[in-house]
């Protein structure tokens, strides 16, 4: 239900000033001496177990009401407008009793809200505005700041109406059983709809998440195809390696079938070498098919999955039907915690590291860098000349530094580096990965590159198993 200025909003009952003045009248009869029983709150609402019956106030922006209700709402409800697991009104409210209600009023004299008085030590008032946009539930103390408050507070602080202020505008024939019956009506409305749009965002974002991974996979299926090429190549190159001299970068030879194939070769290394490096590539391309293949069946089952659960959306029209499907896709409404409004200070945030720390079984620290801008981050700011610098060979990923302070390196050391570094790149579904290492102060940026690329000079390969090393432990984000 959307509403808008005041004075002109239509509630469950039309405008406010034709219910919010009747409302608070019966409310005074209804719940003086009455005391709270139970609270349920969420971001934006509120609803109190006083007097044997259900006070709802909500100030969200489809639904921005306060109705007295005979019975409970359904527990899913609740979950599915955002339940608080630690509100932030329960520890103030719980076992108070009300003393009264008043209407509260914009600076123009118009009802904008009302408010409860609460007895207690100290004495508390929740007041609850509705208009102008957006509304909001708080609580008051003695002092000027809010013990706990959900939604925006207004500019300035609706004042409290005189008894039968806007009593002109109120109407006549005022029914809060109907007014309940009328604002619950539209609460599971609401509901229906928001939690529609809740599911269908999950649903499309699944569905987008399975099409990218399918079409990943099946790039590397591709990849992965053509590598296995390599292997004939390599058998070839093997039948005349005693023909290939060294410090070629190609080599035509005659193929089993009779047809010349030509071979791509580094000059720089031996032909025995080439040869070894050929059949390196050939073993990586046929695992990565192997490992490809069942994944890409596993992608396209999720992907018809979140199109089918899209489909059964559609499907349903009620609200408890549309819960269900919430429960089947373990979909959660509830925030976490009650974010507004703590008795304790807000911590300051604490700045966002390039890097991902981790603690080696030997107490050495790892830092992995999280994207292509922060692994130049990582690499020019945030690291040591002596500190040695990983990097997985020939693919992309998160440049990795081995905090030594200049002090020697054991080889377990660095062989537990270089499996991060694998691990931490596009190569790390491969059985083995080359891992190249040497110091940070031996890697340098080109001017003009794009982010993440590092030229490497006095480097040494390691062909590690990308895992994480046993020992290894993931750390905070804090910088000592």
């Amino acid at each position: 239900m959307e509403n808008g200025a005041s004075g002109s909003t239509a509630g469950p009952l039309g405008p406010p000033p034709t219910w919010l003045p009747p409302l608070c009248q019966e409310l005074a009869g209804r719940l003086r001496g009455a005391a709270i029983e139970g609270i349920a709150a969420g971001a934006g609402w509120i609803s109190l177990r006083v007097g044997g019956s259900f006070l709802w106030a909500t100030a969200l922006p489809w639904l921005r009401a306060i109705w007295l209700d005979e019975h409970p709402v359904p527990g899913a409800w609740l979950h599915a407008l955002g339940l608080y697991r630690e509100s932030p009104f329960a520890s103030h409210l719980r076992g108070r009793h009300v003393t009264g209600a008043a209407l509260l009023g914009d600076g123009q004299g118009a009802p904008c809200g009302l408010a409860l008085d609460l007895a207690g030590e100290p004495p508390l008032r929740m007041a609850v505005c509705l208009w102008p946009r957006p509304g909001a539930i708080w609580l008051q103390g003695p002092q000027p700041q809010p013990v706990a408050r959900t939604g925006a507070l207004p500019d300035g602080a609706p004042q409290d109406l005189a008894e039968g202020a806007a009593a002109g505008a109120c109407g006549t024939g005022f029914q809060l059983a109907l007014h309940g019956a009328l604002a619950r009506a539209a609460l599971q409305a609401g509901l229906c709809t928001s939690v529609r749009r809740r599911l269908r965002d999950v649903l499309n974002g699944a569905l987008r998440r399975e099409q990218r991974r399918l079409d990943a996979l099946q790039h590397d299926a591709l990849e992965g195809e053509r590598a296995v090429h390599l292997r004939a190549q390599a058998d070839l190159l093997a039948a005349y390696l005693h023909t290939v001299g060294a410090g070629q970068a190609e080599v035509t030879l005659q193929g089993f079938d009779g047809q010349p194939t030509k071979i791509a070769l580094d000059p720089a290394r031996a032909p025995a070498e080439n040869l070894q490096e050929l059949y390196r590539r050939a073993a990586r391309g046929e695992r990565k098919v192997e490992g490809t293949r069942q994944r890409l069946l596993q992608a396209a089952a999720a992907r018809e999955r979140a199109a089918d659960a899209l489909a059964e959306l559609d499907r349903r029209h009620q609200l408890e039907e549309l819960l269900e499907l919430a429960v089947e896709l373990s979909v959660d409404f509830a925030p976490v915690r009650a974010k507004e409004h703590r008795s304790a200070p807000l911590r300051q945030a604490q700045p966002r590291l390039p890097y991902r720390t981790f603690v080696l079984a030997s107490g050495l620290e790892v830092r992995v860098g999280r994207s292509a801008k922060d692994n130049d981050a990582l690499t020019r700011r945030h690291s040591a000349p002596a500190d040695l610098w990983l990097h997985a060979q020939g693919v992309e990923g998160s440049h990795v530094v081995l905090r030594s302070g200049g002090t020697p390196v054991s080889s377990r050391d660095t062989e537990q580096a270089a499996q991060l570094a694998a691990l931490f790149s596009k190569a790390r579904t491969s059985q083995t990965v080359p891992v190249v290492v040497t110091q940070r102060k031996y890697v340098r940026k080109p001017r003009g590159s794009k982010p993440g690329l590092a030229q490497v000079e006095r480097a040494r390969t390691l062909f590690v198993t990308p895992r994480m090393p046993e020992g290894c432990s993931a750390q905070g984000e804090r910088e000592g």
